[in-house]
């Protein structure tokens, strides 16, 4: 079988930086015959051919997918009225339903939708809202064409351990739900890059031995035990605390706010230091959905660690010296980061 020809909407956003130089690497190596990006805004992208893309406008899309394989979706998080897709203009379900459609006219193959966060599915909460439309979009793309496939990441090491999610790290405090025994599982950078090139190619050259919804982690740990680690490479001298809700009570309290809480709070949005992200996340974890190692999606595109080796989560903690995001938050950034 020919080598694919794989399209990259979001290539310059913050999973498409993750999963471009590995996506170049394998053009390099010859597991890719092109590499395409499809951008609103054409340029800072090398080694791939840029295509300007109007949503509104099927030749547009037509071109740039014409001849593609397998189209990969991975922008995310960008101002409030785009979404989570991270398209051109306000109506971004249109946007998204017009990718799609112009994958199915041209034939593509594969299509990997914009997750990489949360397995919400055999959560107790898939009708929130923002989880909702986004397994709606992966219904209908499984409709037209021949294999969707979905990605999971948890939340990403290199990030998720910030203050506006509970962990208060200048403070040396986690504020949390539950005592922090329940395992939880984290993604490296790297390997969300890794996983998505695995999945993406094989997807293609082995369909039935992809799943539809692929569940990935480099590290699970309780909180009780990320924070052992931690301490170990903190030169504070001081043990960070665990302060945690009891569940019952964080649900009651969620039951009670979550009208006044923005749907895209669930996840993290508003980039103010006054911000604060939506408790939801934190219940998900107390109750064991975010422990990605009772799936089998490490094994099937990673198996034992032969392909590459996991970033250890000791090796993270030892570079931020047991302390990260300690007067900084990872989304204070432009917003072009996010919507380039």
């Amino acid at each position: 079988m020919a080598a694919p020809i794989v399209a990259v909407v979001g290539a310059t956003g913050y999973v498409g930086k993750l999963v471009m130089p590995w996506l170049q690497d394998a053009v390099e190596k010859g597991r890719i015959k092109e590499l395409r990006v499809l951008s609103r805004r054409p340029g800072g992208v090398n080694s791939a051919k840029v295509f300007a893309v109007d949503y509104d406008k099927k030749e547009s899309l037509d071109e740039a997918l014409s001849g593609a394989n397998v189209l990969l979706s991975i922008p995310l998080v960008s101002r409030a009225n785009v979404g989570m897709m991270g398209l051109q203009g306000n109506d971004w379900q249109k946007n998204k339903e017009a990718l799609v459609d112009a994958a199915a006219r041209n034939k593509v193959s594969v299509y990997i939708p914009s997750e990489f966060g949360t397995y919400y599915y055999p959560t107790n909460y898939p009708n929130h809202p923002i989880f909702e439309l986004k397994a709606h979009h992966f219904a209908e793309a499984k409709k037209k064409i021949p294999k969707v496939v979905a990605i999971f990441t948890s939340l990403i090491m290199e990030q998720g351990f910030f203050r506006d999610l509970g962990f208060d790290n200048e403070k040396e405090v986690w504020t949390i739900v539950g005592p922090g025994d329940v395992p939880v599982s984290f993604t490296a950078n790297d390997d969300v890059g890794r996983f998505t090139v695995e999945a993406a190619i094989m997807a293609y050259e082995e369909p039935d031995k992809i799943p539809n919804k692929l569940v990935i982690y480099s590290s699970t740990m309780t909180f009780q035990q990320y924070a052992e680690i931690f301490d170990k490479y903190a030169t504070t001298g001081n043990k960070i605390k665990i302060q945690g809700k009891p569940l019952p009570q964080a649900k009651e309290e969620w039951e009670n706010m979550k009208h006044k809480v923005p749907v895209y709070m669930v996840f993290f949005l508003e980039y103010s230091a006054n911000s604060k992200v939506g408790p939801l996340l934190l219940i998900m974890m107390a109750e064991g959905h975010f422990d990605h190692s009772i799936y089998d999606g490490n094994e099937i595109l990673n198996p034992n660690e032969s392909k590459w080796k996991l970033r250890d989560f000791e090796d993270y903690a030892r570079e931020v010296k047991g302390r990260p995001w300690v007067g900084k938050q990872p989304f204070d950034l432009p917003f072009d980061e996010f919507t380039k």
